[in-house]
């Protein structure tokens, strides 16, 4: 019965771009991170699979969702673009294996970038959205 099992996850599109687009937005990510503060950066990014899914099913307004591919297995995040997809919000998935310095973690998952007045955080969403890949 497994055998005929239709997997809904097979064919999920990851949008990654390119690596040296992929460079270029995590170089700024880095950049802006280091210059706010712990509070700012709590504020308007979420971090984690569970707070991200809770986040959009709830119709929490978030501008961008970036997904770190390598630093967890795809089994745990590839619901999250089906989501993002069906809640019209964007995302990226980055292959490059990757530890943001500036943050206090061992590995992200995936964080997403919350609507808010914060110019700088902001600057990040419109990096990764003019970009074409």
């Amino acid at each position: 019965m497994s055998k005929y099992r239709i997997s809904l996850f097979e064919n999920c599109y990851w949008n990654t771009p390119s690596p040296e687009t992929e460079e270029e937005i995590l170089s700024h990510f880095s950049r802006v991170i280091s210059e706010l503060n712990e509070s700012s950066v709590k504020k308007q990014i979420l971090f984690g699979v569970n707070d991200i899914t809770k986040a959009i099913e709830n119709d929490v307004p978030i501008s961008l969702v970036i997904l770190f591919r390598p630093n967890v297995p795809t089994t745990i995040i590839r619901h999250i673009p089906l989501i993002c997809r069906t809640k019209k919000i964007d995302y990226l998935g980055f292959l490059k294996n990757t530890k943001i310095s500036c943050l206090h973690f061992k590995n992200i998952s995936c964080l997403a970038i919350k609507h808010g007045e914060c110019e700088r955080i902001n600057s990040i969403v419109e990096l990764a959205l003019k970009i074409k890949f």
